[in-house]
């Protein structure tokens, strides 16, 4: 899951930030809900990535070990932290929830892609994804959910990072907006897969919502038309970051004491060349969630007093 989207998210509904799920110690830390989110963790396993001869330095589906620890954390079985009232029951607090799961998959081709894979062997990782995304809502369905959102991948040609790491003269592999082709082709080729994915499991499950988040084109429309969002005129320049034409540098990473931030960062779409700023994760969150980047809509309803 992206972290800073939940963040996103929450900021855009007016609700406070999800707690942590590791940071509470009592119901009510989590009276708005829970954030199982794991920084770089991946959808396939490590197992996967290790036959196919790849650095497996991401955790993976750690979301879902510790979302089925929440309910009685710290071996107190006394102590059911999700439950906001005594007596209620699993199954009406799982049917009550919304659910975001995700975005998840970006990680997994990152992984490849950054150890010197081609974009044609990623691709046919994208199967796997997606059968792992379908697996992890699969069994939310059967635990008694009833409201997911499931989101699709950025576009991550416009990502400042992407376009520093994978930068060439071949002006080709660029498009109108100075984005690089074959990574969105990529993000565009899961997307596909996953909305068809989805269909089949609403076909599965009729009385479930699944919806469908497009990050792609949420995000993508701050790209075409920053200044329309408040935004200024560089989308595709990091705020913080070491140099160079996208102000990322892999020698200077962002937090470094040779890096720098930019003056206005609410102005910037990207922070520091892999994540968005705040001010884009709530402009691409109220996209999604009050239209038009969510299929079928968001029930906002179920976006009050938990999530």
């Amino acid at each position: 899951m992206h972290v800073p989207y939940v963040v996103g998210a929450a900021d855009a509904l007016g609700i406070p930030f999800l707690t942590p799920y590791l940071a509470g110690n009592k119901s009510g830390d989590y009276a708005h809900g829970a954030n199982f989110a794991v920084g770089g963790a991946t959808a396939l396993g490590r197992g996967y990535f290790r036959r196919k001869k790849l650095d497996a330095r991401f955790t993976p589906k750690v979301h879902r070990s510790l979302f089925h620890g929440l309910p009685h954390r710290k071996g107190d079985l006394n102590l059911p932290l999700l439950f906001p009232t005594p007596g209620t029951k699993w199954s009406d607090l799982m049917a009550s929830s919304l659910f975001l799961l995700g975005e998840i998959g970006g990680n997994d081709y990152n992984q490849a892609l950054f150890q010197g894979r081609s974009v044609d062997e990623v691709k046919t990782f994208v199967p796997d994804v997606v059968a792992a995304i379908s697996a992890a809502l699969t069994e939310l369905i059967g635990l008694g959910a009833r409201t997911v959102v499931v989101p699709g991948n950025f576009p991550t040609g416009c990502n400042p990072g992407y376009l520093a790491q994978f930068q060439t003269n071949d002006t080709a592999q660029y498009d109108a907006k100075g984005c690089l082709r074959w990574p969105n082709d990529l993000s565009q080729l899961h997307n596909r897969a996953l909305m068809a994915e989805l269909a089949e499991l609403r076909r599965r499950h009729p009385g479930v919502a699944v919806v469908y988040a497009d990050y792609y084109a949420a995000a993508m429309d701050i790209t075409a038309d920053p200044r329309k969002h408040g935004f200024g005129g560089a989308p595709l320049v990091s705020c913080c970051g070491g140099g160079g034409p996208y102000n990322t540098n892999f020698t200077a990473h962002c937090g470094a004491t040779t890096s720098t931030t930019c003056r206005h960062p609410y102005e910037a779409v990207s922070w520091d060349g892999f994540h968005f700023t705040d001010h884009a994760y709530k402009v691409i969150a109220d996209g999604v969630l009050r239209g038009p980047y969510a299929a079928p809509p968001v029930p906002l309803a179920k976006c009050g007093s938990r999530s």
